[in-house]
């Protein structure tokens, strides 16, 4: 590769003027690859973080309904409630009061 750089530039100064427009389009199509690229790299980046989120999301709600159903074997009273995600994105409520004394 570094020896193919001075048999460019050797090449663009023998054939003079010629090869200016030439490679102008070169540099425009190897420019619109590069955004192109950069932009199907953003586009899975995004998708990737939507999966996660949407994966994370389901795991927690799980997490969530697994401690539930512990907490009613062990004869607790379980309340779930979900808080405004303006105040906390963790937006689900858990609470769970003992059983009562002598049963």
């Amino acid at each position: 590769m570094p020896g193919l750089v001075p048999e460019i530039l050797d090449a663009v100064c023998l054939l003079g003027a010629a090869a200016w427009p030439v490679l102008g389009l070169v540099v425009g199509l190897l420019v619109l690859r590069l955004r192109y690229e950069r932009s199907r790299r953003a586009a899975v980046g995004r998708e990737l973080r939507e999966r996660e989120s949407r994966y994370r999301a389901i795991f927690e709600t799980a997490v969530d309904a697994t401690r539930a159903a512990r907490l009613r074997s062990s004869g607790y009273a379980v309340h779930t409630q979900l808080i405004p995600r303006s105040i906390t994105a963790k937006n689900r409520l858990l609470l769970a009061s003992p059983p009562p004394e002598g049963l």
